[in-house]
């Protein structure tokens, strides 16, 4: 199986070509050098979203099937988080889903696909 591998924005990726295959597509940004940051500096890029040096993955909205899976995980949301991501790739960089450490960052970013929310149970 031939894997692309591209280090590009989106523009690089055929994001429109993926959006009429799968629907809905997100993109996923991870820095390609680990930087060690400080916690108390303040960013200073005008654009929040943009991550220097980063490579880009691309994934599809999970199915009904994949979030219950992933909800198994549940509460180990990074494990629920790598179920999203390794199971909803389409395209881009295959090192953020190959590399631990890659893999990992996107995982984090997987888990606000599950759209976990408050509920409550009252006995009547």
């Amino acid at each position: 199986m031939e894997t692309k591998s591209f280090s590009a924005p989106s523009n690089a990726v055929d994001v429109e070509a993926l959006k009429a295959k799968y629907g809905e597509v997100y993109q996923i940004a991870v820095q390609e050098i680990f930087v060690k940051h400080d916690p108390y500096l303040v960013p200073t890029n005008e654009d929040e979203d943009e991550i220097e040096g980063a490579v880009f993955a691309y994934i599809r909205k999970p199915t009904a099937k994949e979030i219950n899976f992933a909800m198994s995980k549940v509460p180990n949301l990074i494990e629920a988080g790598k179920v999203i991501a390794k199971n909803c790739f389409v395209a881009g960089d295959r090192r953020v889903i190959d590399e631990p450490s890659m893999f990992t960052s996107a995982a984090l970013q997987c888990i606000e696909l599950l759209e976990i929310r408050q509920a409550s149970l009252k006995k009547l």
